[in-house]
Order: structure tokens, then C-alpha cells, then sequence
């Protein structure tokens, strides 16, 4: 039986592959993570809250919410 992560390797695991400079959204984050969308929106917004992302919804029939870090993300993760 597989145990549960615990949601801040999770949260390291989105910043380490936002840190490329690239733009990802929450099912591409999902895929490399290997976890499912909701837990990366869950966890996503809570690193917006402390200024780690950015979010940005973008689309024209379909909605999509571009996940890019920010500087206060990036040298939180060089601080781990």
C-alpha cells in the first residue's frame, strides 16, 4: 500500500519544475508530479498566497491557469 505525501514535498515538487522560467498549467504540473489536479490546485494556491506563483488564467472558450514562479520562489527554493 502506498503512503500519502506529505503536501510540502509536494509544494517543493511544483517549484522545482517551475524553475526553468517556463509556464505550466495545473494538469502539466499534475503529470510531473505524479499526482492529481486538485491536490496541485491546492496546493498551488496556498504557494500564492505566500507570493511563491503567480497564477494567470488565460484562454478563449476553455479557461486555463498558467502557473509561473516568481523571484520570492525561487530563492525560497534555493533556501532548502
Amino acid at each position: 500500500m502506498r503512503q500519502k505525501r506529505p503536501s510540502l514535498e509536494i509544494k517543493k515538487e511544483i517549484l522545482r519544475n517551475l524553475v526553468d522560467n517556463s509556464e505550466k498549467t495545473f494538469f502539466h504540473l499534475a503529470c510531473s508530479c505524479n499526482t492529481g489536479t486538485i491536490t496541485i490546485k491546492d496546493n498551488c494556491e496556498e504557494l500564492l498566497l505566500h507570493n511563491y506563483i503567480k497564477i494567470e488564467k488565460r484562454g478563449n472558450s476553455r479557461i486555463f491557469n498558467f502557473v509561473k514562479i516568481t523571484h520570492k520562489g525561487r530563492d525560497f527554493l534555493k533556501r532548502l
